[in-house]
């Protein structure tokens, strides 16, 4: 069989992803998702977190079900939306980086496969996970072409990564902080950096990380709930 027009590509795996999502959240109901449409329902009805261990994805949910007035629609919004972009963007690395295009495709496929509740998860183990891979796959989306926007973004996912499942963003930031550090210094033909240079990246990851953290600090009020530690 043919593979598709190359622009077709992204289409398909667009249906491929969302069609993998919603099989696994309608056939695959689990308490994770349980969890996620309570927190959107506490949001609703009080305006702060539930859970302290992850008020970052109660904010998240919360905000979008007072957009919808319905906490699944919002978990379900956020399940897709984390699903294709993860399968485009890993499609998008694979072209960026000139991979055979069957080598990319696969790998798009593969990764809207493992984004489906439960094979690699359940949404917020998702949104912990890609939130946490967010400066790795933008830096080789740049093509190891480090800047000061992928400082702030980086220490915005640092800061906001910390604030979901940690048993999944702790383990995404450390696999991005390698890749990056192994990217680069490949980049640099494992030269030891200038010291103004690595003083100006960490700079900006700390500014990203510090505006972050004031802004969630404001956005984000814990009062009290069920799993509140006191």
């Amino acid at each position: 069989m043919a593979w598709p027009s190359s622009n077709w590509d992204p289409w398909l795996l667009g249906i491929w992803a969302v069609a993998w999502e919603l099989a696994g959240r309608l056939l695959f109901p689990n308490w994770d998702v349980s969890y996620a449409i309570y927190g959107a329902r506490f949001w609703m009805d009080r305006g702060s977190a539930w859970m302290n261990v992850w008020p970052g994805m109660d904010f998240l949910f919360g905000q979008l079900a007072n957009m919808f007035g319905e906490p699944e629609a919002a978990v379900s919004l956020v399940g897709i939306t984390l699903n294709l972009g993860a399968t485009l963007i890993v499609w998008a690395i694979g072209k960026r980086l000139r991979l055979d295009r069957i080598i990319a495709i696969s790998a798009a496929l593969a990764t809207g496969m493992w984004f489906k509740p439960p094979l690699g998860g359940w949404v917020g183990d998702h949104l912990s996970f890609g939130v946490a891979l967010m400066p790795a796959l933008l830096l080789a989306l740049q093509r190891g072409n480090w800047n000061r926007w992928l400082g702030l973004i980086s220490g915005a996912c640092l800061t906001y990564g910390l604030t979901l499942k940690l048993n999944n963003s702790a383990p995404g930031l450390l696999i991005s902080g390698i890749w990056i550090i192994a990217f680069l210094l490949n980049k640099n033909k494992f030269q030891k950096p200038e010291a103004r240079d690595l003083a100006s990246e960490l700079g900006w990851i700390t500014i990203g990380a510090g505006a972050t953290a004031m802004l969630l600090s404001v956005l984000i009020p814990i009062t009290g709930g069920g799993f509140i530690q006191k």
